[in-house]
């Protein structure tokens, strides 16, 4: 996995992870995986933190959301599947504190593939909870 640069960056990065991992408890349900830029290394506080989630239905994670008093709103991106073409995929949107988070909402069998998502031209780098705490043990020390 990458690093960032200098310490505010590796500052932002272990926040990042920790804010992810802090959703992927709560989400454990779902089989939360770590996506998106964050899960390579790259940590910017603007962009939002992207979790891969495995629901039989977008409303079983919005309910879960919902029941712990986070506001959420829902979104729609692509999943683009080979030899099939492109579908709808649901996400939820939502901000703990300034970070904002991405929920993207996978059926069982779309979770089980690597496939692009949105604008992507590669299938995102996942990472399931236990790698996500190793990396943020490896970390320097805030």
């Amino acid at each position: 996995m990458l690093g960032c640069g200098g310490p505010g960056d590796q500052a932002t990065l272990r926040a990042q992870l920790e804010a992810a991992l802090q959703a992927m408890t709560l989400l454990a349900n779902y089989s939360p995986r770590l996506a998106g830029l964050l899960a390579t290394g790259h940590a910017e506080r603007r962009l939002p933190v992207v979790l891969h989630l495995c629901a039989e239905h977008v409303d079983e994670v919005h309910r879960t959301l919902v029941a712990r008093d986070i506001p959420v709103r829902t979104f729609a991106t692509r999943l683009h599947i080979p030899r099939e073409g492109a579908q709808v995929l649901p996400g939820i949107g939502f901000f703990a504190g300034a970070q904002e988070f991405r929920l993207l909402v996978f059926s069982e069998s779309q979770f089980r593939q690597r496939l692009c998502v949105g604008a992507e031209t590669e299938p995102s780098t996942r990472l399931p909870e236990a790698k996500v705490r190793e990396w943020i043990a490896r970390l320097p020390a805030a």
